[in-house]
């Protein structure tokens, strides 16, 4: 149908030049000071995390990476969430899902906290057995918090602020 000669040369009235945005909003919704502080129970209480980081943390690398160093934690990235750290950092453990690598795969099956950043990965069989880990997510749309794994403190707002309001309150782990 793309290839077939139209009757008219007369485009649509619809497609005008410029009328849309190439502008990319961001959300100015910050997460709420009781959700942090909840969120910071859970991570300093833990003591084998994982991070999951998506498609939403891609503008977060140092703050990822900073989270990652504090709590000792390895970063799984799906496959939209490939370009948030660097493969050669000592805290990426690679991908998940069919085209994952065992150690993420290990990583999320020994957890006892994960920490979702920017994500909503799909497929629910990689994640952690529901009760095995508590977790915490971050993500921008509030409908989005819990959807693929069950979470105790959900952080609305942009990935890199969250994460770095957050760091003022973890502690350091080894």
């Amino acid at each position: 149908m793309q290839s077939q000669p139209v009757k008219s040369a007369k485009a649509s009235e619809r497609n005008v030049p410029n009328h849309v945005s190439e502008l990319m909003a961001r959300s100015a919704q910050a997460a709420n000071e009781e959700q942090l502080a909840r969120a910071t129970e859970i991570l300093n209480a833990g003591s084998k995390t994982a991070i999951l980081a998506g498609r939403g943390a891609l503008d977060a690398r140092n703050e990822v990476l900073a989270v990652a160093e504090r709590l000792a934690a390895p970063v799984i990235k799906p496959l939209l969430g490939k370009g948030v750290i660097p493969d050669e950092s000592p805290f990426c453990a690679g991908g998940i899902g069919l085209l994952g690598t065992k150690p993420a795969q290990e990583a999320l099956e020994s957890c006892d906290t994960l920490l979702i950043a920017g994500s909503t990965f799909p497929y629910i069989e990689y994640y952690p057995k529901p009760g095995q880990a508590r977790a915490v997510q971050i993500e921008l749309d509030p409908k989005r918090i819990g959807l693929r794994y069950p979470v105790e403190a959900g952080l609305i707002g942009d990935t890199g602020k969250v994460l770095q309001a957050l760091m003022r309150r973890l502690n350091y782990r080894r």
